[in-house]
């Protein structure tokens, strides 16, 4: 009874009748929060934790998700969804040349990408410095970590 889908539900957001009712559709919904209180502040008061599993598919059948999350999944399925890669990028096994040469200029790379990734979150100019550091990242050698990681990938590839 502890992993049902409802009592899931409620050990995570709260009980029926306090932070969530049933809705036309017969779905788990959260009643909003009143004047002066968050979301937060609240399921820390009601909602009892413990032993719970909430999946995928519940959120179909037994709760809706809450707003704020509901909120986030539509974004992400309007700006994020249509990028989103096919596959991961597999385990490969590089080669002890291939190793030496990413170990070198991986090092370097990362402290590019991260100083410029601060500078642009900071003072900006992204639009402005973007030709130079796509230049600056080949002049470091990307390209011969991308050769590394792409013979890689083939090996692995020739083999699944």
């Amino acid at each position: 009874m502890l992993f049902e889908p409802a009592m899931s539900a409620q050990a995570n957001w709260g009980p029926i009748g306090v932070s969530q009712e049933l809705n036309a559709d017969g779905l788990l919904e959260q009643i909003p929060v009143g004047e002066g209180e968050t979301e937060q502040e609240r399921r820390v008061k009601v909602s009892p934790g413990g032993p719970k599993i909430v999946t995928a598919d519940d959120f179909e059948t037994v709760v809706l998700p809450e707003p704020r999350a509901a909120e986030r999944q539509a974004q992400i399925a309007e700006f994020y969804e249509p990028h989103r890669a096919n596959e991961k990028y597999p385990p490969v096994m590089l080669s002890v040349d291939e190793l030496n040469t990413v170990s070198t200029i991986e090092a370097d790379i990362t402290t590019l990408v991260t100083e410029k990734i601060a500078t642009w979150i900071v003072k900006g100019g992204i639009e402005q410095e973007w030709d130079g550091y796509v230049s600056q990242l080949e002049s470091i050698g990307l390209s011969e970590v991308l050769a590394a990681y792409q013979a890689a990938y083939d090996r692995f590839a020739e083999h699944t």
